[in-house]
């Protein structure tokens, strides 16, 4: 056999002389590979959601700070309130604890009615939630920022809850403005 693969010279190029892989080799690596992909999807989407929450926590802290250097350079006031997910603000309920469930709507209040007109108001920002977190505030529906950037009468907290395994973030924001981890 010149042209050929005898048996003698599998030795020297074991690759040519394999053709495939046996049924037992394919049915252990499809068994092993159920094994790793059932122990690492729930953690694959536990870490999605602390993903989705992290960035959740990201957002309110963005809008927050944006109303509040906003609010101090412009020298106006500054509103942060639940977005209704189309044209602006949820209502005017100023206290209770409150789901934000679309977003965060910023905005500067040019006629310091505390209301969105949006035809003498300027829109600043508008930051959307995930849908798998709950966002809630325990001071109403929106957060006032003066022109010095303090937010008295808005001293409270954002909880965010992830939908896994319950994990949590928090948010407290001062009267003066300020907005910590809780």
């Amino acid at each position: 056999m010149k042209n050929g693969f005898s048996s003698s010279n599998c030795w020297r190029m074991p690759f040519a002389c394999a053709k495939g892989f046996s049924l037992l080799e394919l049915l252990f690596s499809i068994a092993l590979l159920s094994v790793v992909l059932f122990w690492a999807i729930p953690s694959f989407s536990l870490l999605l959601s602390r993903g989705q929450l992290n960035s959740d926590i990201s957002s309110v802290r963005v809008a927050i700070s944006t109303a509040r250097m906003t609010a101090v350079s412009k020298k106006s006031q500054v509103i942060v309130c639940s977005w209704d997910g189309i044209h602006g603000c949820t209502g005017n309920a100023g206290t209770g604890t409150l789901v934000w469930q679309n977003g965060l709507f910023v905005y500067i209040d040019t006629n310091d009615n505390k209301a969105w007109d949006p035809l003498i108001d300027e829109a600043l920002k508008i930051l959307p939630f995930s849908s798998s977190n709950t966002i809630s505030w325990n001071n109403g529906e929106k957060v006032i920022f003066k022109s010095d950037g303090s937010s008295p009468g808005y001293n409270g907290t954002f909880v965010l809850d992830g939908s896994l395994d319950s994990v949590e973030g928090k948010l407290v924001l001062s009267r003066t403005g300020r907005l910590r981890s809780g």
